[in-house]
């Protein structure tokens, strides 16, 4: 994971721009999931290899985790997975 930034919308839910970067030589289509107060989300983002992609999230409650491959898609270094959010600016 590169980057992920929150933001509070007018209606008072959250925009959470995602940016993966995949170093490897194979694409995949990674589950993306997006742990917040009151749940979590799950979406799919396909990452070409040697390339980046970017993903927007919104969430009722304020983003807390991101997790990214469940394990689902084999790959070599899974320490960069999981990313804590920074509290939403408002």
């Amino acid at each position: 994971m590169e980057s992920a930034f929150a933001r509070k919308t007018m209606a008072n839910s959250f925009m959470l721009t995602i940016t993966l970067d995949n170093l490897g030589t194979a694409g995949a289509e990674v589950p993306i999931i997006v742990k917040f107060a009151g749940g979590e989300i799950m979406q799919r983002l396909e990452v070409r290899a040697k390339s980046k992609a970017t993903i927007r999230v919104e969430t009722t409650g304020a983003p807390q985790e991101i997790v990214v491959n469940d394990g689902s898609v084999p790959e070599s270094d899974v320490k960069n997975n999981s990313f804590k959010v920074e509290a939403a600016k408002e």
